[in-house]
């Protein structure tokens, strides 16, 4: 699949729309037959390994969480950074507070991801589509989510790709006679890989979070703070227009940014890729 196509499909996921055929597979799909799906236990209990650590990494005067949430993440990304206008209001009460936030956003997930867990337990041989699909888009949700909440969550991620995995068996099950619609479950699939890895990018996940910290006017600012591989994630949500415009925005702040005394050599080097991710996708929207 082309640079093009995958784009287009994670803009699809991103957008909230899933090419899922429903007009075909929502009269006739349920699950089959002798469908099982694992018990609760086999997978509930994944959310025990999930809490932060209450350790701190000393970062000049500042405490901040080796494995933060997205709140305390950011503000550990802008403080005392200058690409960032208000980075000096940034003190240890703020950061105490974006940490009790993420804090409680985790604890609030793991309540609600136990609970969907648990429908996708009690589905019935007669569930229809509309109630399987549901499930299953929730869970996509759950997984981006869970890539930006403190601590480690692998044990999560993977029930969460083994639970989609069986529902969309029994999908394509019910689906069998009909190729259009394994079609779009084949689209939808590699859809749906593409922004899970994505989504592995921590700053990826803290982007599209629906509720991220990191708004329009901190983006070109974040993106000249990350690292190297964390960028070439992030600029893969981008269109070209888009892009355009990150790096028209990009080399202004590093230029203003330097004048202000500040070198910044890792940031000229992010503004240096972010050219070159745009002469590339510029080419090729010229090629087609």
């Amino acid at each position: 699949m082309g640079r093009t196509a995958q784009a287009d499909r994670l803009r699809l996921i991103l957008q909230g729309y899933s090419p899922r055929a429903k007009d075909r597979l929502h009269a006739g799909l349920f699950l089959p037959a002798g469908f099982v799906l694992p018990m609760p236990g086999q997978i509930l209990y994944y959310a025990s390994f999930s809490r932060p650590t209450p350790d701190v990494a000393l970062t000049m005067d500042i405490d901040f969480s080796p494995q933060p949430g997205p709140r305390e993440r950011h503000l550990r990304r802008k403080y005392r950074n200058p690409l960032f206008p208000d980075t000096d209001q940034i003190d240890a009460g703020q950061v105490r507070q974006a940490r009790e936030q993420d804090e409680a956003e985790l604890d609030h997930f793991l309540r609600y991801f136990r609970g969907l867990v648990q429908e996708a337990v009690d589905l019935q041989p007669n569930s229809d589509s509309d109630v399987i699909l549901d499930i299953k888009e929730r869970l996509d949700q759950c997984y981006v989510q869970c890539c930006a909440l403190p601590g480690d969550h692998n044990e999560i991620k993977q029930a969460v790709n083994r639970l989609v995995q069986v529902i969309m068996a029994a999908v394509r099950q019910g689906a069998a006679n009909d190729p259009i619609a394994l079609n779009k479950l084949d689209e939808e699939d590699q859809a749906r890989q593409l922004h899970n890895r994505l989504a592995d990018e921590v700053f990826v996940a803290d982007l599209i979070l629906p509720d991220s910290p990191i708004g329009q006017a901190e983006l070109v600012a974040s993106l000249l703070s990350e690292s190297q591989q964390a960028v070439a994630a992030a600029l893969q949500l981008f269109d070209v227009e888009q892009l355009s415009s990150i790096y028209q925005q990009a080399r202004e702040l590093v230029a203003q940014t330097a004048q202000q005394g500040h070198a910044l050599p890792e940031a000229q080097q992010r503004l240096k890729q972010i050219e070159a991710v745009l002469a590339v996708a510029t080419s090729q929207v010229t090629i087609n």
